[in-house]
């Protein structure tokens, strides 16, 4: 009996003794946890410190995106390696932390991450975007992919998701939908020595004529604005110019022909080359049906465009063929811009024409796809069209959300 006592005593102990090891180990597995939690915490915070307006954020994994930092209604999706910009600083939400981004809605910050290299201040972004590349009669054309997280393709990519904006369901009328949602897939440098030449004898010629230089069109804080060529303001600006693949091909190759404008979608203000400053407004005309839909990756083009004294108009001008008379002489204005109809035009946003195939050069080409929870314009159209036959989409995560 005194042994089988002992033995069950002996049982009890090694028994009390797994306990308190599996106690001890699952106390320092905690511990262990709780500790990586507050250092994920104080790093949150720590980040969450310097985000403020402008700064940009990639997306670690697809994340929801929500009207407002407290509001509970879902816009959309921000898919995994997606950049966007922050609109200010980091909010407290219950216990999440919400930062707002461009152009509208806000994120869950634990799931985005700031991005190494951040955009330039603007004097340096201008600088760097106004330079124009050397070429001597040795180089040749030539189109190269730009590296990622090289200032100027950050740049770009900035001036391309702060410009989306909203436009209407459809063309000239109906409600004004959400901004498009896109991904920039590539950026490409356009290298044309040619058209390069000929915009720099042109700006030559528009300072002949404007020796004094030329009442601005854009802000002289506004981030399309670039540093003069020739000394004096030639209102030398990158503006957006969306088409079809092959279009765009050509014009990279051969230059923009201001003669073959509006062929597809009207011309309002005459036979040009129209350019955007919303390079959502581009998006438009991009793919290969304009206003329609989206059909995968598709193009814009980024130009450096010479609008030199610019006329500015607030109705359409449909029927000409170059820009009307300066007063007291017999040359014309150099180009045509509309601005939108809250500044009294009669377009939504703003548009910019050219007349003479010397003014602009392609410089970069944007690639790039809306995202499959994109509910722009073209998106809505063709939902629509698609609900209208009686047959709904199938889109990526299930559901029309």
């Amino acid at each position: 009996q005194d042994c089988g006592g002992s033995g069950l005593d002996d049982q009890k102990t090694l028994g009390e003794e797994a306990l308190v090891m599996q106690g001890a180990t699952l106390k320092l597995k905690l511990s262990s946890r709780l500790e990586w939690l507050e250092g994920t915490l104080e790093a949150l915070h720590a980040n969450s410190s310097n985000i403020k307006d402008g700064t940009l954020l990639k997306a670690v994994q697809k994340v929801a995106l929500w009207s407002s930092p407290s509001a509970c209604e879902v816009l959309g999706k921000v898919s995994l390696g997606q950049h966007v910009f922050a609109a200010g600083p980091p909010q407290h939400v219950d216990e999440w932390l919400m930062v707002p981004i461009r152009p509208r809605g806000a994120v869950q910050l634990d799931l985005m991450r700031t991005c190494e290299r951040q955009p330039l201040p603007l004097d340096v972004c201008r600088q760097l975007l106004s330079n124009l590349p050397h070429c001597n009669r040795y180089t040749q054309y030539r189109v190269s992919d730009m590296d990622s997280s090289c200032h100027v393709a950050i740049i770009l990519e900035s001036l391309v998701l702060t410009s989306l904006t909203s436009h209407r369901l459809r063309l000239g009328s109906g409600p004004m939908c959400a901004s498009p949602r896109i991904l920039v897939e590539k950026i490409e440098q356009v290298f044309n020595p040619r058209l390069l030449e000929k915009i720099i004898l042109e700006l030559q010629h528009m300072t002949g004529l404007s020796r004094g230089g030329c009442e601005t069109v854009l802000p002289p804080d506004h981030p399309l604005l670039l540093e003069t060529a020739c000394g004096v303001q030639m209102n030398e600006c990158l503006l957006f110019h969306g088409g079809k693949d092959a279009d765009l091909d050509r014009i990279c190759q051969a230059g923009f022909d201001p003669r073959l404008g509006g062929q597809s979608t009207g011309r309002l203000f005459g036979r040009g080359t129209y350019f955007a400053e919303n390079f959502s407004k581009a998006d438009l005309y991009a793919g290969s049906r304009p206003f329609g839909k989206p059909s995968g990756t598709m193009s814009v083009l980024v130009a450096r465009v010479a609008l030199g004294q610019a006329y500015r108009t607030l109705v359409p001008m449909n029927d000409i063929a170059l820009p009307p008379q300066r007063p007291g002489t017999r040359d014309p204005y150099d180009a045509v811009w509309v601005p939108p109809k809250e500044d009294g035009g009669c377009v939504d946003h703003a548009e910019y024409v050219i007349y003479k195939d010397s003014q602009a050069v392609p410089m970069y080409r944007i690639r790039y796809r809306h995202d499959s929870s994109c509910l722009c314009s073209r998106c809505r159209a063709e939902l629509q069209r698609v609900c209208s036959v009686g047959c709904l989409p199938k889109i990526a995560g299930g559901g029309l959300s």
